[in-house]
């Protein structure tokens, strides 16, 4: 199993509520993905991102693969680091 430090996961969580208040879904997401290295998973985001602010609004569509994305995101992160540090991120949302 992997670890992150209690102090950077605590930063994490902040960061996320801090995004989502502003209503960054997609940018709270991207920067999990990076701080976990998913960067595959980061790239698609970085597309929706930019599909979102090109259009000027987030598609059905768009919000479907972005739903899809974060729950792919957030299963890996309880299979490689636990339950423990998945509720923590699930929760920051």
């Amino acid at each position: 199993m992997k670890t992150i430090n209690e102090s950077e996961l605590n930063k994490l969580c902040e960061k996320i509520e801090k995004l989502t208040d502003r209503n960054a879904h997609t940018e709270a997401k991207i920067i999990v993905c990076k701080v976990f290295g998913y960067f595959e998973l980061a790239i698609l985001l970085l597309e929706i991102n930019r599909l979102h602010n090109s259009n000027g609004w987030l598609t059905v569509e768009l919000g479907y693969m972005r739903t899809k994305i974060h729950k792919i995101m957030l299963e890996k992160i309880r299979a490689e680091y636990g339950e423990e540090v998945y509720k923590r991120i699930r929760n920051a949302y």
